[in-house]
């Protein structure tokens, strides 16, 4: 989502605001959604309701390439991404190069 202002600034369109709101909105089933019709559905790559269950499933990670689903670089697993911080993310990138 979003624009690049720069090599290395992005920034949210006003389409992409509106969407994210509008699926939280309806997500929460507040009453503007209802007004509006709208209901939630996880969209791959964008959004997932992630319930106790699966996130317990998941080790309480929450990391949202977990639930969301996210294209990963080869050789990197979707349990370690990320598992610790900054140390963990090396070790995933050095093993990624070799």
């Amino acid at each position: 989502m979003g624009e690049m202002v720069d090599r290395t600034e992005r920034i949210l369109t006003e389409a992409d605001l509106a969407k994210i709101a509008s699926t939280y909105h309806a997500w929460r089933g507040t009453e503007s959604a209802q007004e509006a019709n709208l209901v939630y559905q996880d969209e791959p790559g964008f959004c997932f309701s992630a319930d106790v269950a699966t996130v317990r499933e998941h080790e309480y990670a929450l990391a949202p390439a977990r639930y969301v689903g996210v294209d990963l670089p080869v050789g990197v697993e979707p349990h370690a991404v990320p598992r610790s911080g900054p140390a963990a993310l090396m070790k995933d990138l050095y093993a990624i190069f070799d």
